[in-house]
């Protein structure tokens, strides 16, 4: 439609750092040029969007700015492992929930809190280059395992968990570290919210909720 009726607006795409698939631990940091490989249907339909919008924005000069966004918190998407964690243990502070559930713990992520990353997609209009693609990450890595760990800390009482193997991936992306250099450099974009802050705030923002 953009193209045909001849409008030229700045368009943002927002993709996902799950087009790039399963990582070898040397490929760590994940760089931008780093070959996409997706490995389950969301991160197949994220990689269709990426790979055609690079293709308008080389073939039809449309302004065009991809984002691959790492791991952020978020309370009100109940299906990132973050906020399944935050709310089961609201609902088990309330006694609406005995234990805590999980899928695979060991996959290592950058987290950040949503407003960095909101400020990180407000910035990517402002300051980002027309046609790049950039990876957006946090500068804490810490484990699905290790954040489960660090809100049971915050908890008001015992959080007992255990796995449902439902929960399991076919194919698990277990390495999501990005090398999110090409953004800061270009955009002079650093998160504000500590983790320790975002884990807190998550957890009190599911609890209300």
């Amino acid at each position: 439609v953009i193209r045909i009726n001849k409008i030229n607006p700045l368009i943002i795409i927002c993709s996902t750092s799950e087009v790039y698939g399963k990582i070898n631990k040397k490929d760590v940091p994940i760089k931008e040029t780093k070959n996409i490989g997706p490995v389950n249907p969301y991160s197949a339909s994220k990689a269709f969007q990426d790979l055609l919008s690079q293709i308008y924005s080389e073939c039809y000069g449309i302004k065009i700015i991809i984002t691959r966004m790492f791991s952020y918190t978020n309370a009100r998407k109940n299906y990132l492992f973050q906020t399944s964690f935050a709310k089961q243990i609201a609902d088990i502070e309330k006694g609406k929930k005995k234990i805590l559930t999980h899928g695979n713990l060991n996959s290592v992520r950058n987290i950040i809190d949503i407003n960095d990353a909101m400020e990180a997609y407000w910035l990517t209009a402002k300051k980002g280059r027309i046609g790049e693609i950039y990876n957006i990450g946090g500068k804490k890595v810490i484990s699905v395992g290790g954040y489960l760990k660090e809100l049971k800390k915050l908890s008001s009482v015992r959080i007992k968990s255990k796995i449902d193997k439902k929960l399991l991936r076919p194919i698990d992306v277990t390495l999501q570290i990005a090398d999110a250099r090409k953004f800061i450099r270009d955009t002079n974009w650093s998160p504000k919210i500590s983790f320790k802050e975002s884990i807190k705030k998550l957890l009190e923002e599911c609890r209300k909720r």
